[in-house]
């Protein structure tokens, strides 16, 4: 819905949507509630994902087709081969939930995880816009989601290059809903804190997942679909929402970085200080 009208979301946004990280949480989501509206969907995962069998579920509860990219959003190279794996299909939205996240010390992570985080959370979202829009643009009505994190509005120890590609993502979603909105294509920046996937719940101790107050994946995905179209950027959650108004309205933007690193410090390092 948007400005109170049902929209037809293959109409709009259709008849085919590629989501980039399609296999698990808020990608896995987006897949079950974009299917449900009827779009077709081009599946991208890693291999080894279980994406084929969540594919021919979708299929076979939604009537829709799909088509599923086992692929490693760091390479470049694979990710240019996206026009010709789907040519003849006509994308009208472009969902980009993948993501590598390495959490510790800006001196403790290596430097091929860094560029693993700029590879896939910046220069994949980068590869498939320039793949997808023009398209989109021409034809005059599409949608590009990208998805972001509260940690991007500032810096934060143990997420440092991490938070720094999602303010990447932040500011270029905004950037494009400037540009491409007078053209129908709708941009949205979706900003999530918490949220309980497999990675956050594989790298979060469970004795300190309950102090940041994760979403569900599904809730997360339902506010960015309501919100697609009506604003450049959304943070998921009412509470994230206020916690964010608090850092960014209320505290100096240095006593939020040690606010926020502080926090950060303490949910993902252990009593010794070592982080998991």
């Amino acid at each position: 819905m948007i400005g109170g009208l049902e929209i037809d979301w293959r109409q709009r946004y259709g008849p085919w949507a590629v989501v980039a990280g399609a296999s698990t949480g808020i990608g896995a989501s987006f897949s079950e509630q974009l299917a449900a509206r009827g779009l077709n969907l081009v599946m991208i995962a890693l291999t080894g994902t279980g994406l084929t069998q969540q594919a021919a579920r979708l299929e076979q509860r939604h009537g829709i087709a799909t088509l599923c990219l086992e692929m490693d959003l760091a390479d470049a190279s694979a990710v240019a081969r996206l026009p010709d794996l789907i040519a003849r299909r006509q994308v009208g939205l472009l969902v980009y939930v993948a993501c590598h996240s390495v959490i510790g010390e800006y001196l403790q992570i290596s430097l091929a995880d860094k560029l693993k985080m700029v590879d896939v959370n910046v220069r994949g979202p980068l590869l498939l816009i320039d793949a997808l829009a023009p398209a989109m643009q021409r034809r005059g009505h599409g949608g590009i989601l990208l998805m972001s994190s509260l940690s991007g509005f500032q810096g934060s120890a143990m997420v440092a290059t991490y938070a720094a590609t999602k303010a990447f993502n932040t500011v270029l979603a905004e950037g494009l809903w400037s540009e491409l909105q007078e053209d129908g294509v709708d941009v949205l920046a979706l900003v999530a804190g918490a949220t309980h996937t497999p990675t956050f719940d594989a790298l979060t101790p469970r004795h300190r997942q309950k102090t940041v107050y994760p979403m569900q994946p599904d809730a997360v995905v339902r506010e960015a679909l309501q919100q697609l179209g009506r604003r450049p950027t959304h943070i998921a959650g009412r509470l994230n929402r206020v916690v964010n108004w608090v850092l960014r309205r209320i505290l100096s933007r240095r006593n939020a970085i040690r606010f926020i690193s502080h926090n950060t410090k303490r949910v993902y390092r252990d009593e010794h200080g070592r982080t998991d």
